[in-house]
């Protein structure tokens, strides 16, 4: 997938905002992992998106772990699932969140980290206009992650509010005071700090969170 280029703002087209995301949060477009949680025990977690998964006669979890599996058939990467991902709930109307593999193949077969040369272009203008003056390298105090709450993605402050639900708010042209309208938890330093992990995401190899719950 190439890189977008020129800005994008509220009223551009959803297919920009999507080429925007797929930019910023860029791994392999030939398998995503789906997170599920289990109405039985609770457990929660991630696995790649399988299009036979409990196809009668061809799944036959859980006797047979999807590792081991030779019928396999992972489902790719499209602007569909990066839709439904920031929408929150597939065509079918189940809750989905995806989540994206940051090591690509190459042609010898081998993972290998890929970065693109100008990334955040577009995202940073859009930071700089919201949080002028902030530096990089910034340690962020309000973005916790936990193992045990929402899959262990990167949250505001403890709560059950991804910073990638913000982030895609902000793409989709909500203000600042509109999403803390949705989310009256949330403090506009909140957005701000979510917007600024995001645009670090595609600089930095490392960030540094606060200890969660």
């Amino acid at each position: 997938m190439g890189l977008i280029s020129g800005s994008v703002d509220q009223t551009s087209s959803p297919e920009a905002k999507i080429a925007l995301f797929r930019s910023l949060f860029r791994g392999r477009d030939d398998v995503y992992p789906r997170r599920f949680e289990s109405r039985k025990t609770g457990r929660s977690g991630y696995a790649p998106a399988c299009a036979n998964e409990w196809v009668r006669g061809v799944c036959e979890k859980p006797r047979i772990k999807c590792a081991d599996c030779p019928n396999r058939r992972f489902l790719p990467v499209t602007d569909d699932v990066i839709r439904w991902h920031l929408s929150g709930s597939d065509a079918e109307g189940q809750p989905f969140v995806a989540g994206v593999y940051p090591l690509l193949l190459d042609s010898r077969g081998v993972a290998s980290q890929q970065h693109g040369s100008n990334l955040s272009n577009s995202f940073g203008e859009a930071v700089n206009d919201i949080a002028p003056g902030y530096t990089v390298n910034m340690e962020f105090k309000r973005i916790t992650t936990n193992p045990r709450q929402m899959g262990g993605v990167p949250c505001l402050r403890g709560l059950r509010i991804p910073v990638a639900t913000v982030v895609a708010l902000v793409a989709e042209g909500q203000t600042t005071e509109g999403i803390l309208a949705l989310y009256p938890d949330l403090e506009a330093d909140d957005v701000r700090e979510a917007l600024l992990f995001a645009a670090e995401a595609v600089r930095e190899r490392a960030l540094p969170l606060a200890a969660g719950e």
